[in-house]
């Protein structure tokens, strides 16, 4: 299936908490994020991304045809025939797959540890920011054990992105992470990446020119009252 037959495809995410504010244009979600810059980076033609006030879920999925209320966001839903045939998707991997699966350009890393290097450290950053008191230090020391791995990793493979100087899956996963990590961290914990993790920071600049990436991101407003839950 080419980009250019293919039947419509939406996205529905989480929409903006923060009302009024032109910045928002999306809630806080990582997979949203993901799968966004994903689209983008594919240029899907007939693809829209459906912001959703959750408060008004059921109304605006039934506004789409969608009337299965258990589904979850993000949720993607592809018209694959013109008989209007549907397939309805709230896994995150699943998602992942399917678009790989449905669209070109083809985004997957045929380098097994440009995935593996960067699987825990969200997971890190979520414990680092929960803990208070003395646990704080361990679970700093074991947030900054995460991204000197990854630095690592970029500056013995002398690469731009984790699998060389094109953005990837890889990249889709941890750019989003990274930038979450960045706001979040600098906010409820005055955290900012060292500056000794020189390849790694370069990773981040090089992500932060990607327009795919600017354009699928929310705001920094979003992500610092999103990420409230985690540190009341």
């Amino acid at each position: 299936m080419s980009n250019e037959t293919a039947g419509e495809l939406l996205l529905f995410v989480k929409g903006p908490v923060i009302k009024g504010d032109r910045e928002s244009k999306f809630g806080e979600d990582i997979f949203s994020h993901r799968f966004m810059f994903m689209i983008a980076k594919k240029e899907i033609p007939n693809a829209k991304v459906v912001p959703v006030d959750t408060v008004y879920k059921k109304d605006i999925l039934l506004k789409y045809g969608v009337e299965d209320q258990s589904l979850k966001l993000p949720l993607l839903v592809h018209a694959y025939t013109a008989a209007g045939d549907r397939m309805l998707v709230d896994d995150p991997p699943q998602i992942e797959a399917y678009l790989e699966e449905k669209f070109k350009p083809f985004l997957r890393s045929k380098d097994p540890k440009a995935y593996k290097v960067q699987l825990d450290i969200f997971q890190k950053f979520i414990f680092y920011l929960k803990a208070k008191g003395e646990p704080e230090k361990g679970k700093l020391k074991q947030l900054t054990d995460e991204l000197r791995r990854i630095d690592q990793f970029l500056t013995d493979n002398e690469r731009q992105f984790l699998s060389g100087e094109e953005i990837t899956i890889p990249d889709c996963q941890l750019l989003p992470k990274l930038f979450y990590i960045r706001i979040a961290g600098r906010y409820y914990k005055k955290f900012e990446i060292p500056d000794e993790l020189s390849a790694l920071k370069r990773y981040i600049e090089a992500g932060d020119l990607d327009e795919s990436f600017q354009d699928s991101k929310c705001s920094e407003k979003e992500i610092i009252e999103g990420f409230k839950r985690y540190v009341q």
